[in-house]
């Protein structure tokens, strides 16, 4: 709940920052599937709240690291989806305590280059990759990653 509370706070206080700031700059948008499902929708909203606080940075290029954005916003929304299973507000979804499951693990970077950034240039040194497929085969070996959840938020420059 802590997790929560200090989301909720980061929010109010990002949407009052600036009085001349256009509110609907980097709207998270939910798709007609998760609004449905009223169970996951508490942990794809999160997921959207992350993408929209992830302090921006850039990669060797000069454009937004979207790897580390999702690696941030997938973290952040395992931790707020373990809360709330553990306060009994939401009932098991297999995606998201997929996600507590390798972040609890320490594998939220492998997992996100592997199933959603899926590039082959570039990896960062110290990913632990084989590990990582040996840890998925034994806790979740048939496990399809959530490309895209239905959930977007601009990226802002």
């Amino acid at each position: 709940m802590r997790h929560l509370i200090i989301i909720i706070i980061t929010l109010f206080i990002l949407g009052c920052s600036g009085t001349k700031k256009d509110t609907n700059q980097n709207p998270i948008t939910l798709d007609r599937n998760v609004m449905n499902n009223e169970n996951s929708f508490k942990g794809w909203l999160f997921y959207g709240m992350a993408l929209k606080m992830w302090p921006v940075e850039l990669d060797l290029h000069g454009n937004t690291d979207l790897y580390k954005r999702e690696v941030f916003a997938r973290s952040k929304v395992a931790l707020i989806w373990q809360e709330l299973r553990q306060k009994n507000s939401v009932t098991p979804d297999t995606d998201l305590d997929a996600l507590v499951s390798v972040n609890d693990a320490g594998y939220m970077r492998e997992y996100v280059w592997i199933y959603i950034h899926k590039s082959i240039s570039g990896i960062p040194n110290d990913l632990s990759l084989d590990k990582f497929e040996q840890w998925m085969s034994i806790n979740l070996p048939k496990h399809e990653a959530i490309i895209e959840p239905g959930v977007t938020v601009p990226v802002s420059s």
